[in-house]
């Protein structure tokens, strides 16, 4: 895919979704939200990696939200391995707004992050109440385009630094 991509100048987007195992729920005791914190930043570095070694070569790669600046780095650099020209995309997991805040805030700053991928944190309730007739189509489209918007001002400022406030997710 990555060499049909480059000749036929298209853009290559990994979507990498890096779940955890049997093993590292048993070693954390079952506690995914842990997994994310702890072993998920490591382990998607490791794929990449393994990615990167086998050929695959994306323009960009979507990760999963990272709660660590450290780990943000990290990920970036291994996009970037060996000169290669990829960046990263956060990926929203339809995860609350607070957590996509925060992973918006750990990753714009970070060269290498460009933008998110943030979906049904977006869209999901304004289309559920079009569908069931508790919103207009007009409505739903609205309250889409600004939750989007919200999501690239926030973006935009926590690159530059101007967030007011910093988000600190509930210790584990």
């Amino acid at each position: 895919m990555s060499d049909w991509a480059a000749a036929n100048d298209r853009a290559l987007i990994v979507e990498l979704l890096v779940p955890a195992s049997a093993a590292d729920l048993a070693a954390l005791s079952g506690a995914v939200a842990s997994y994310d914190v702890t072993l998920r930043p490591e382990h998607t570095v490791r794929v990449i990696e393994y990615l990167q070694d086998h050929g695959v070569t994306p323009a960009w790669w979507e990760v999963e939200g990272l709660d660590r600046h450290d780990d943000a780095v990290a990920i970036a650099a291994a996009a970037k391995r060996g000169g290669r020209l990829a960046d990263c995309i956060v990926v929203g997991r339809y995860a609350s707004h607070d957590h996509l805040d925060h992973w918006l805030q750990v990753a714009a700053p970070v060269p290498g992050f460009t933008g998110f991928a943030i979906g049904r944190s977006i869209w999901w309730d304004p289309l559920h109440a079009h569908l069931h007739h508790r919103s207009t189509a007009g409505a739903a489209r609205r309250r889409i385009a600004n939750r989007y918007l919200n999501f690239v001002r926030y973006f935009v400022d926590a690159r530059e630094g101007t967030l007011p406030v910093r988000y600190e997710p509930e210790t584990l």
